[in-house]
């Protein structure tokens, strides 16, 4: 699919926690030539990680897949490859830990993303109360009040549900612009429908209901 797409003159990225990315995977990644690759370490303690990611996550794992894949990657420039961690409750004390292993296999990027949790996923509040700190419930807070220019996800990306569903953004957990069904139609055509225009459009300007608690960076 990677290769197909460079074909076709588009860019590709994959995102992934890692587990799954032995080196038979990293060599066919590399090989393929994907341009960017983010690769999710949200602690850097096994407590930390799976209380965040759940129990079947192994820190040892995604170390040792991601180490193979920088020494498998050496000085190629593809794929550019971001190490990023996903700020919350559990693995506040770890973060510099995070961005040493980055800086020690020579990975491109080191971000630190802040959490989003959709205020219609279930147990809003819980969620809320067990991955946010008072630090950073403040922190949040005051990140709402900043204005942020357009939006690059649209101009980034579709999402796809399991029902065929598209939709314009990988954080409209719900479904809830959903601007037409590659079961039933091609992409082509949806692009054309008036219905992704003005979607796409509002999204750009952060003026749908799931952008008010978004501050997507």
């Amino acid at each position: 699919m990677i290769k197909y797409a460079n074909e076709k003159g588009l860019s590709t990225m994959i995102s992934t926690n890692a587990m799954l990315m032995d080196e038979k995977i990293c060599k066919e990644m590399i090989e393929a030539e994907l341009d960017y690759l983010i690769v999710c370490l949200d602690g850097f303690s096994q407590k930390s990680l799976e209380s965040f990611r759940g129990k079947g996550i192994k820190l040892e794992t995604v170390k040792s897949n991601i180490e193979i894949l920088m020494k498998i990657k050496g000085k190629k420039k593809k794929p550019f490859v971001t190490l990023q961690c996903i700020e919350n409750n559990y693995n506040l004390s770890e973060l510099k830990q995070v961005e040493n292993f980055a800086i020690k296999n020579n990975i491109n990027k080191f971000h630190v993303k802040s959490l989003y949790i959709g205020t219609k996923s279930g147990n809003y509040e819980k969620k809320l109360g067990e991955f946010f700190s008072e630090k950073l419930k403040k922190k949040r807070k005051s990140n709402m009040k900043i204005k942020l220019k357009s939006c690059v996800l649209p101009k980034q990306q579709i999402a796809v549900t399991y029902l065929g569903d598209v939709c314009i953004c990988c954080l409209d957990l719900n479904a809830t612009y959903k601007v037409g069904n590659l079961l039933k139609e091609s992409l082509r055509d949806i692009y054309k429908k008036k219905e992704y225009i003005n979607t796409y459009k509002n999204g750009l300007n952060r003026k749908l209901s799931i952008c008010i608690n978004c501050k997507n960076d």
